[in-house]
Order: structure tokens, then C-alpha cells, then sequence
């Protein structure tokens, strides 16, 4: 199964606050990253058990063999574990109830319009953060803090 551009419109038109991606989900659309930032609603995130391609820890959908957190919601916790290395493009775009997140040390980059037009107050991510893509904190006009933890 496909995740094609427009899915996550329907669930919000829905109302539907948790979100679960199927066992056989093998890919995603990539416009649906560009469909993202109307996840406000979302609350938690889950994939059922079995899915070879992606899983899902702290409220995040991450695609497993390149370790890429590639969507997050309001309540999510990025896993220190090692299984996530990078926030994907728009992963958290547009998620308005996003007030604060901690990105560990165990991530080394930060895609394009990873946290773009949030409602982020505050950020903290590791000294040894490799690559901070193009526009990564576009249009956060709530964001007053960006602390660079120390390893």
C-alpha cells in the first residue's frame, strides 16, 4: 500500500486525533510531505506490527532502514535509542501545537522545513548536529530559544 498526497486532509476532516498506518504500507507519496501541516489534531501516531518498512516510537513515524523520522504531531518524543538519525523534510511542518521539542544527540541532521511554521517556543539540539537544511525553521514566529546542548 501507497500513502498518496491528500491522506492526512481526509483524517483531519475527520477530526480523528490518532493516526495509524497499515501493516502493508510499503511507501509514501512524496508530496504527501508537502500536504503535511494540518497534523494539529493528531495526537498519537502508530504503525501496526509487522511493517517491514517503518515503525513508530514516541508518537513518530520513522522509516526504519534509513533511520528518518519522517513525520512527528504535538505529543511526539524523538527516540535517543539510534533509530532515528535525521528529521526528514517537513516532518513537523506546520504543526501549530508543537510548543517545544529536544532533538538527541543521536541525530545528525535536521531536513528541509523539518520544523517550518510550528508553534515552537523553544528548541534544543545537539553540538554535534551535522547538516541543518534550507529553511529547517522557516516562519516560526513564536520561537524565542534555540539551545545547542552540549555532548
Amino acid at each position: 500500500m501507497k500513502i498518496e498526497n491528500g491522506v492526512l486532509k481526509y483524517i483531519d476532516e475527520l477530526n480523528c486525533p490518532h493516526l495509524v498506518f497499515p501493516e502493508d504500507m510499503t511507501d509514501i507519496d512524496d508530496e504527501f510531505y508537502m500536504a503535511l501541516g494540518i497534523t494539529d489534531d493528531i495526537e498519537t501516531i502508530e504503525v501496526e506490527e509487522g511493517n517491514p518498512y517503518y515503525h513508530s516510537a514516541g508518537n513518530c513515524l520513522i522509516e526504519t532502514a534509513t533511520k528518518t523520522l519522517v513525520l512527528g504531531c504535538k505529543n511526539s518524543v524523538i527516540p535517543d535509542d539510534g533509530s532515528v538519525t535525521k528529521i526528514g523534510k517537513c516532518a513537523f511542518n506546520g504543526c501549530q501545537a508543537l510548543k517545544s521539542i529536544t532533538v538527541p544527540d543521536c541525530v545528525t541532521e535536521l531536513g528541509y522545513m523539518s520544523f517550518a511554521y510550528t508553534g515552537l517556543k523553544e528548541v534544543t539540539i545537539p553540538e554535534d548536529l551535522e547538516e541543518i537544511a534550507t529553511h529547517a525553521f522557516s516562519l516560526n514566529r513564536y520561537l524565542e530559544k534555540i539551545v545547542v546542548k552540549e555532548q
